[in-house]
Formats: structure tokens, sequence, C-alpha cells
């Protein structure tokens, strides 16, 4: 009998347990924190991972972010459910990336030197170039002016320089200020970006760009599905480039499958490049077109320090407009793949590397106005600050 009345006893202490997790868990969701974590001390398994899960969860949202991310770390490497397990990995991945939420103000270098094989940028009269040193460089500065709760709304200021060291009719230098407004509750993301971006090609005003750029996302334990998109119209400050004017549209659908080290990505990418057409002395290129076509991304933390990614898509452009004077009708297909390989040297350098290469198969050949078959390798080593 004493053995049963043990039994008893123990199941009603468990049962008790329950009770005391499920009520701090209705008072997280009803926003109650502290009373939540006050339910959450009452605890006899202090060790167990979904109330180590949940105490984080309640200290993230008082405001503690650092012990929180600790309780992540400390679940992630756990011998919890995998469920749990892969939760709080999710967790520590999201605050990592909204890390800067916490300071209000950012600012970041990013320097980068390589090779590309063929240079030529579609729009300009430039003859190809076969080969060429490059080099890139970002400058980003901004500060979050409101936070509160889910919501954030920032101001920043973009600076990205393009060098062709072989010429400099091909130097574009763009300034872009951005206003990134974001709603993030849960595992739900939205933000909307309106911007500005006003650019330079070789020391010469060419054209300004003025629109938005949307992502919504929604994650679970082990997927995630999610769109980005962007509409905005170009306006030509040169005569020069007057075909350029026009409005763009692009969309990226997504679904992402998540593990521990590890994140794939399936999207499909269609839009259209509302442009008109550039007039050379024998014909006419078009440059309006619409595209679709499908992409895949692949991240693998490989460990702390290295982190490799892989992207590949295939583009189907077609365009409206014929070109001129063989009244050909104008098809391209862009397949690009890259690699990179990132090494996290410490919380705020890292040193990365990137190799890129495209080819773009097009109906317009070497008796056409132009030959838009391009062939493309381009390799660059960089590095990035995130200052503050």
């Amino acid at each position: 009998f004493q053995a049963e009345a043990d039994l008893e006893k123990l199941s009603a202490i468990e049962q008790n347990e329950e009770d005391l997790k499920t009520q701090a868990l209705e008072l997280y969701q009803a926003g109650l924190f502290e009373k939540s974590l006050d339910t959450i001390k009452t605890l006899k398994d202090q060790n167990d991972p979904d109330v180590v899960l949940l105490k984080g969860l309640v200290l993230k949202r008082l405001g503690n972010a650092s012990e929180a991310n600790r309780l992540f770390e400390r679940v992630a490497s756990s011998s919890g459910s995998v469920d749990t397990t892969i939760n709080a990995q999710n967790l520590i991945d999201r605050s990592s990336s909204s890390a800067s939420l916490e300071n209000p103000y950012w600012l970041f270098v990013d320097l980068a030197a390589g090779f590309d094989s063929n240079i030529y940028l579609d729009g300009k009269s430039v003859s190809p170039l076969a080969g060429s040193p490059i080099l890139k460089s970002a400058v980003g500065f901004g500060a979050r002016f409101f936070g509160q709760d889910e919501y954030t709304a920032k101001l920043g200021y973009l600076l990205n320089w393009d060098e062709v060291t072989k010429t400099s009719d091909l130097r574009v230098v763009s300034h872009t200020l951005l206003l990134p407004l974001a709603l993030e509750s849960n595992n739900f993301l939205a933000s909307v970006t309106p911007f500005y971006q006003y650019q330079t090609w070789a020391q010469t005003p060419a054209l300004s760009k003025s629109g938005a750029r949307v992502k919504i996302n929604q994650s679970w334990a082990s997927v995630d599905i999610g769109v980005d998109g962007d509409i905005s119209t170009q306006n030509n400050i040169s005569a020069s480039y007057n075909y350029l004017s026009g409005p763009t549209r692009h969309v990226r659908a997504y679904t992402g499958f998540i593990s521990q080290n590890w994140y794939l990505q399936v999207n499909y990418d269609f839009g259209v490049d509302d442009f008109a057409y550039i007039t050379y002395s024998n014909g006419t290129l078009p440059l309006g077109n619409s595209y679709a076509g499908p992409g895949v991304r692949l991240v693998w933390k490989q460990s702390e320090s290295w982190i490799l990614a892989f992207n590949a898509s295939d583009l189907v452009r077609s365009y409206r407009t014929p070109s001129a004077p063989t009244n050909k009708q104008r098809k391209d297909e862009e397949v690009s793949t890259a690699f990179r390989a990132s090494y996290v040297v410490g919380p705020t350098v890292t040193v990365y590397g990137i190799l890129e290469y495209s080819v773009a198969n097009s109906s317009l050949g070497a008796t056409d106005v132009v030959d838009k078959n391009i062939e493309d390798i381009r390799s660059l080593f960089g590095l990035s600050w995130d200052v503050l």
C-alpha cells in the first residue's frame, strides 16, 4: 500500500509540474512576462529543455537578450527532443540576424578585389573587355529611430563603388537612402523598405531610382516560406541613357528547409524590366523584357567560424521589341552559379571569397546588332567589418 501511495503522490507532483508549465506558457502568450517568469521559477526541474527554452523566451521579452541567448545555446546543445533543440537553434539564428536591434546605430565597411573574365555593362556603348581586375567597396551606416515591441523603423545610407581598372567608363557609384520598416512577431517577419538611389557612371550623373522592397517570411521548426520583391521606377539623369527609364518589378517566392547546421532553399523568380532599346549605328538592341525561372540556395555552417553558401539560377528573358535591322526576336537564357566561403575572424570581422560563373545563351549572335552570347567568370576576395 505504501508503494501505491508513493506512486500516487509522485503522479500528483508530476501533474502539478505539467499544470505549472502550461500556466507559465499561457502567461507568456498573454504577454504577462513577469508572472510567467515567477511561475517558471517555482518549477522543480529547472534543467528541463522545454522549461529552459520558455525561460529564454520570457527573458528575451523582458529585455535580457544575452541571458536568453545563453539559454537557447544551452538547449540547442542538450539531449532534449529534436523539436525543442531545433526551435532553440532557430531562436539563436534569429537573435544573431537581429542583433543590430540591440544597438540603435549600425556601421559597416566592405572591401573586395578580384578579376572578371568578361566585363560588359548592358545598356552602355562600351565594347566587352577580355578580362579586367575589379575593385568593389561598400559603406553603410544608419540608426533605428523607432522601436516598440515587434515594430522597428530605421534610416540608413549605403555607398557602393564598383571599379573596373581597365576602363573608367565602367565605374559605377551608387548612393542609396533606405527606410526599413519591420514587424517581427515570434516566427513571422514582414518588412517594407522604401528607397531612393542615385547613380553616376564614369563620374557622370546617369540614373536615379526610387521604389520599395518587400519581404514576408513565416518560419516553423524545420521549414520556412516567404516572398521577396521590389517595385521601382528608374529615371535617366543624362539624356545619353534615356532608354533606361521605366518601371521594374520583381518577385521571388521560396520555401526553405532548416536544420541545425544547414539551410536549403528552393525559389522561383519572375519580373519585368520595362525599358526601351539602345540605338546603335548598325541597328537597335532591345532591353525591355520579362523573365522567369527557378533557383536554389544552400548554406552550410561547417563550424563556428566557417560558413559555406551556394546559389544557382536559370532565368529565361523574353524581349518585347525585335532587334533591328534583322527584326529578330531576342530571347536569352541565363544560367548562373555562385559559391561563397566566409570565415568569421571575430564578432565584427569576416573575410570571404566568392567565385561566380554565368553563361547567357541568346538568340542574338555575331550577325546581329550585338552578340549577347556571353560567358563570364568572376572571382572576389574581400573583408567585411561591422564597426557597430
